[in-house]
């Protein structure tokens, strides 16, 4: 359940950072290309992921356990999104694998 919510705040961050003004470096792939043929479109559709994400963690969690998680996450997939993406490793089986694992490890310890 966490992983999930984890993987919307960072699809919500990455579609931020993407989408920036400051962003030097244009992502690769169909599903990227069209978010940054319709930056607007893409920039609400990050805000209410990360929106989603803070709802999951606080019904989950508790109000102020929920933030402090929300807010821990963003800093993670933050942290995460800014070191790799300049190298080309966040592609789609990537970040797929990665929700596996963690959601394998979840489960099942």
């Amino acid at each position: 359940m966490i992983s999930t919510f984890y993987l919307t705040l960072f699809a919500g961050f990455y579609l931020w950072q993407i989408t920036s003004a400051s962003a030097k470096k244009k992502p690769a792939g169909p599903v990227l290309t069209i978010a940054l043929q319709n930056k607007q479109l893409s920039r609400v559709a990050g805000f209410l992921l990360v929106l989603a994400a803070l709802a999951g963690f606080v019904s989950t969690l508790g109000l102020m356990s929920g933030i402090c998680g929300f807010l821990t996450g963003l800093m993670g997939v933050g942290c995460l999104s800014v070191v790799l993406a300049p190298v080309n490793y966040l592609r789609m089986p990537v970040v797929g694998l990665l929700y596996v694992c963690s959601t394998i490890m979840e489960n099942t310890l």
